[in-house]
């Protein structure tokens, strides 16, 4: 039915189309099979398209730009890589990925021998690259979130990956083509997204986390906003 009405609206040559959720009722196979199709046939016919969708899947492999509304509010509008690599708020990060972004609330930034590090109500101390620690004291923040995607977590070091968190394994989850470990740091869980193939180790044991600063999102925890947005 729902592909009868689309090509019914195209067959109108519009100037614009409106696509409210046309596959959300589909099971995730036939979803996934649809979403490059959408994609095409847009492409083939030129025509301007709104498509709308609680799907964050959806919105990346299909539009070129995207924008993010939450309960009447616009919280940010981009390409899906300004989206995933610079979310504009807080709520952004909860949204994307499985498993979603890390969150850490509450820490405070304190400079020690002339670099700043975000220390949270858990215990946890997380460095701060030089530009994040510019634009703290530019707008004088307080108090911090701190995101990670679980992506950007690696169990081994190499390059610009160190040794930030240490915790001990509480729980893996296997997600089919990936896997995501849950790791209890002091009071927090963070999760980390693992290949597939990732050899498991018993609950309980110790296990450090490695990540870049450059790969942390910093949020007001008043607002919500990413400090980089924050006027």
């Amino acid at each position: 039915m729902q592909r009868v009405s689309l090509a019914r609206a195209l067959v109108r040559s519009p100037k614009l189309l409106l696509l409210d959720e046309p596959i959300a009722h589909l099971d995730a196979k036939l979803r996934h099979r649809l979403r490059p199709e959408l994609r095409r046939l847009q492409k083939q016919t030129g025509v301007a398209t709104v498509y709308t969708t609680t799907d964050y899947m959806e919105a990346f492999g299909i539009a070129d730009k995207i924008l993010v509304l939450y309960e009447g509010l616009r919280l940010q509008m981009g390409t899906k890589e300004d989206i995933w690599n610079k979310p504009a708020h807080r709520i952004i990060g909860n949204l994307l990925g499985v498993p979603s972004m890390n969150i850490i609330p509450g820490g405070r930034p304190k400079i020690m021998n002339g670099k700043m590090n975000i220390f949270t109500e858990d215990g946890l101390q997380i460095p701060v690259d030089k530009g994040q620690q510019t634009r703290i004291q530019e707008k004088s923040i307080e108090k911090i979130d701190i995101g990670i995607h679980p992506s950007d977590i690696n169990l081994v070091g190499a390059g610009e990956y160190k040794p930030v968190l240490r915790g001990e394994i509480y729980v893996y989850e296997p997600l089919g083509i990936k896997g995501a470990l849950s790791v209890k740091v002091n009071k927090q869980i963070i999760r980390v997204q693992t290949p597939a193939r990732y050899e498991q180790r018993k609950v309980g044991e110790k296990i450090d986390l490695y990540f870049k600063e450059t790969d942390t999102h910093l949020f007001d925890s008043k607002s919500g906003l990413n400090i980089l947005f924050m006027r």
